[in-house]
């Protein structure tokens, strides 16, 4: 009767694992002469690679240019392959269609320039944080908001480049640091 438990005890056992192919897969050694290989982690080619060079290419030319896309679900690979490349893109949806536009490369000095802006939007007149920053998407800064532009004020204000107002407006300083 020991016997028999022990037999069921065995069957009823669940098997682990798969057990491992010892045989191979047959290889042979080649030349790469000819072959259009890419080697590498995660060197995989992408279909959306070369319309993106193709659009960093052309956005300094020609600024208006947007790629377009029929279905929604290319974003995430689209904005993976950017990353990957070091671009910034930003996107836009309209009837079921996807356009991604060139924002600039992440090695951009986009720090000096947002502070230049901002001053620049101040030579105009005394500003709150949200319309500068409604100024600088307007402008083409897609990752901008206006907690941002807040930091970038205070900093201003540190280095006695602007003052705040009252209300939350801020206003260069006129006998501040030259701007």
């Amino acid at each position: 009767m020991a016997t028999a438990a022990k037999k069921i005890a065995e069957i009823q056992r669940p098997t682990k694992g798969v057990k491992p192919d010892m045989k191979g897969v047959p290889g042979e050694l080649i030349s790469l002469n000819g072959l259009n290989l890419v080697f590498g982690r995660g060197a995989k080619p992408s279909p959306y690679d070369a319309l993106l060079d193709q659009l960093a290419a052309t956005a300094l030319s020609a600024p208006g240019q947007v790629l377009r896309f029929s279905d929604m679900r290319a974003k995430p690979s689209i904005y993976a392959r950017a990353k990957k490349k070091g671009m910034r893109v930003s996107f836009a949806e309209d009837a079921g269609l996807l356009y991604v536009r060139y924002d600039g490369s992440t090695e951009d000095d986009t720090r000096t320039t947002r502070r230049e802006q901002i001053l620049h939007a101040l030579k105009l007149g005394p500003l709150n944080g949200i319309r500068i920053a409604t100024k600088l998407r307007e402008a083409g800064d897609a990752a901008v908001d206006a907690q941002l532009v807040e930091r970038i004020l205070e900093q201003l204000l540190r280095d006695n480049a602007g003052i705040k107002r009252e209300g939350g407006e801020w206003a260069l300083n006129p006998r501040g640091a030259k701007h």
